[in-house]
């Protein structure tokens, strides 16, 4: 059952990423009406060139969300190549729609406007409840939590170092839990 469900995935995912939405792109920049293609000025125009980098960031992020690659990551150096120019790709078209953004040559398209409002609100209003409420709380508990870790980390390594044999070591080791800093 598990691997029907990993299947279904994979074919949603590439039919509805990669047939999909280039195809509503290509429609949505007017690219499909032949008979009056675009100017040369309409490709640095906002619209363009942030529904190009929305398109190329959902693209770089859905091939990394893939469960089968095109190049296996049991491979030692060439399997995580492809994964990392995929987010590569992702960060470039979060570039594009930046640029779009902030040095297209035409008015914002409301959709991308109505995006980045929320986007807006959504970072100025998270902002003082983290700073306010969140912080003041999580930062103790995170002190108070790394106590014991350091307890178990100072009886495994005097378990390691009760087992050694090597002069050497001790006094690294022992060296190393001198050297532990305090809260």
């Amino acid at each position: 059952m598990a691997f029907f469900n990993s299947l279904f995935k994979l074919i949603f995912l590439i039919g509805v990423f990669f047939c999909w939405l280039p195809n509503f792109w290509w429609s949505y920049n007017g690219l499909d009406d032949e008979d009056d293609p675009p100017s040369d000025d309409y490709f640095m125009s906002a619209r363009f060139l942030m529904s190009t980098g929305a398109l190329i960031t959902v693209l770089g992020m859905a091939y990394v969300s893939l469960p089968v690659d095109f190049i296996p990551d049991w491979i030692p150096i060439f399997g995580t190549i492809d994964d990392l120019l995929a987010r590569m790709a992702a960060g470039a078209g979060l570039m594009m729609c930046f640029m779009g953004y902030s040095f297209g040559s035409d008015n914002i398209p409301e959709e991308f406007e109505m995006i980045a409002d929320s986007i807006r609100k959504l970072y100025y209003s998270a902002i003082p409840i983290w700073q306010d409420k969140i912080a003041p709380v999580a930062i103790p508990v995170v002190k108070a939590t790394s106590i014991p870790l350091r307890w178990a980390m100072d009886a495994t390594l005097s378990f390691i170092l009760s087992k050694s044999r090597d002069p050497a070591a001790i006094a690294n080791v022992q060296d190393l839990l001198s050297k532990g800093t305090e809260l």
